[in-house]
């Protein structure tokens, strides 16, 4: 009973993380089809931002593991994998999993039509992934930290897969509007 009480809990939290990273921002509007969100382009100080978390990150691989990210799926998101599943990022290394995010990000960025937008709503100001030319916005600063946190297990290729089929979605419910 009891391990049922938390698979359902796990599948509970998994379902709202899911929708935390990637949604339409028509979700915010109002009856009035007013949104109440905006987006602005991204400032000098957080280009900083990106930059600083890259490098955060490229010196923890090359520390642990004598390399960096090379910009390829197939190379860095085994190596942010292993950054969780040997331990050298813990769940309570917030920064540390947020940059992971960010690289997580520039695999997103290379294969997608997506670009990075300043995202403001009633919550506040978010980095984000937007999917150009619409109004469905990824989160991925947060998509490893959020889980990581609550102490669930992370699976990259789980949430590259996950951001994919949303990206999917997206495009093939164009083709018949």
């Amino acid at each position: 009973m009891m391990r049922q009480k938390t698979l359902r809990f796990i599948s509970i939290a998994l379902t709202s993380m899911v929708s935390t990273f990637f949604y339409p921002a028509s979700l915010h509007a109002d009856t009035a089809n007013e949104k109440n969100w905006r987006t602005m382009d991204f400032n000098q100080s957080d280009h900083n931002y990106l930059a600083l978390s890259r490098q955060r990150l490229t010196q923890q691989t090359q520390t642990f593991f004598g390399t960096q990210f090379h910009g390829t799926r197939a190379h860095d998101i085994p190596l942010l994998q292993r950054l969780l599943e040997e331990k050298k990022i813990t769940a309570d290394q917030r920064q540390l999993l947020q940059d992971m995010g960010v690289i997580l990000a520039d695999v997103i960025l290379r294969e997608f039509n997506v670009k990075w937008v300043v995202y403001h709503d009633q919550h506040g100001r978010s980095r984000a992934l937007q999917l150009k030319h619409s109004d469905y916005f990824f989160f991925p600063i947060t998509m490893i930290s959020r889980r990581a946190e609550t102490g669930l297990a992370v699976d990259i290729e789980a949430l590259y897969q996950q951001v994919a089929q949303k990206i999917a979605g997206h495009y093939q419910s164009q083709r018949y509007d």
